[in-house]
């Protein structure tokens, strides 16, 4: 959105969803700066780092999804078969996409299974 290049919606959307991830992970977001154009530098350059606490498994995860190309960035089912994602077992018929479809007030993130406790 920020280069004027065409609106990729479903990888825009990983992409958002990596940040927030980021964010709940971290405790910020992965992209910071006083100064504007810097700051839309490192998000078009996708420069940011992720701190010594965080998993192994996160950090691929998190580097996956926040790939600055959306035609290489992680797909929903590869974010559903990385490792990180599987840490817990959740009920993926409870939230199937089938059923998440029908109910338009289930947020994406169920579809993430994340503790504090299983991902540091």
């Amino acid at each position: 959105m920020l280069t004027g290049n065409k609106y990729f919606g479903l990888g825009v959307d990983i992409w958002s969803c990596g940040v927030i991830l980021y964010a709940l992970i971290c405790g910020y977001l992965p992209f910071e700066d006083e100064n504007t154009t810097m700051l839309y530098k490192k998000i078009m350059n996708g420069e940011y780092i992720v701190p010594n606490f965080v998993s192994t498994e996160a950090k691929d995860l998190i580097k996956k999804i926040l790939t600055t190309d959306p035609t290489k960035r992680i797909t929903i089912t590869e974010i559903r078969d990385h490792k990180f994602y599987n840490l817990l077992k959740v009920n993926r018929d409870l939230y199937s996409e089938e059923k998440v479809r029908k109910k338009k007030n289930i947020c994406f993130f169920f579809f993430f299974p994340l503790s504090f406790n299983n991902i540091l």
